[in-house]
């Protein structure tokens, strides 16, 4: 070491042009090297989301979420299951050690969710499995809240959203918490009959006040 030392200060102007030429290549390594500012990096979770419309969340959890887990826990790899039992649905996010392929991984899920779905109530929808990939996640989320109705607070959110829509560097805005409306009819059959209504009758009278013109 001392040698090296000492042919170092010797050779003081081979030194600094090394220097020089490593330090100019650094630059240009710098400036040549593509960069992301949101690279996109593969993480092994996957997200299942099953659909049951008018399923509470207890039901969701005891019905859905449970018969999931049972089977995603087998899963070669799996580092963590997190479910959860919301209103008219049941999801399981499913992580996997990082070093596990992506492409694996999403099979694996897909061939375990398979298995769990028999135990499903009879009216849940196919389950929905999908890669998480945190670059397609939105960059900002707006929150509205206030005395209004639901709808009024929706019909906000969607001028909200149009508005935002026509800035530049927005690339697509998404409102959520829309809910479909359904009419509940309560039939009195003694007075159908008095008034000589039909079934058929009624409900195309309820189909053509739902068609917008």
């Amino acid at each position: 070491m001392k040698n090296f030392i000492l042919l170092a200060i010797h050779r003081g102007r081979a030194v600094l042009s090394l220097m020089t030429v490593m330090l100019l290549a650094g630059v240009m390594f710098l400036f040549s090297i593509p960069k992301e500012s949101e690279p996109n990096i593969p993480i092994p979770f996957i997200y299942v989301n099953a659909l049951h419309p008018g399923i509470s969340p207890e039901d969701a959890e005891r019905l859905i979420v449970r018969p999931l887990e049972k089977e995603l826990l087998q899963a070669e790899g799996l580092d963590e299951l997190v479910g959860s039992g919301s209103q008219n649905f049941g999801s399981v996010l499913v992580k996997f050690d990082v070093d596990t392929d992506v492409d694996m991984a999403l099979a694996e899920v897909t061939r375990l969710v398979d298995l769990a779905k028999p135990e499903f109530p009879g009216e849940t929808e196919e389950p929905v499995i999908s890669e998480l990939n945190f670059t397609a996640f939105p960059a900002l989320f707006v929150a509205l809240s206030g005395d209004a109705s639901a709808r009024e607070m929706l019909k906000r959110a969607k001028l909200l959203s149009d508005h935002l829509d026509t800035l530049p560097n927005v690339l697509k805005t998404e409102v959520l918490g829309d809910r479909e409306e359904q009419l509940e009819v309560i039939i009195d059959p003694a007075r159908m009959e008095a008034y000589q209504i039909s079934h058929a009758e009624l409900y195309g009278v309820i189909e053509k006040n739902n068609r917008v013109v």
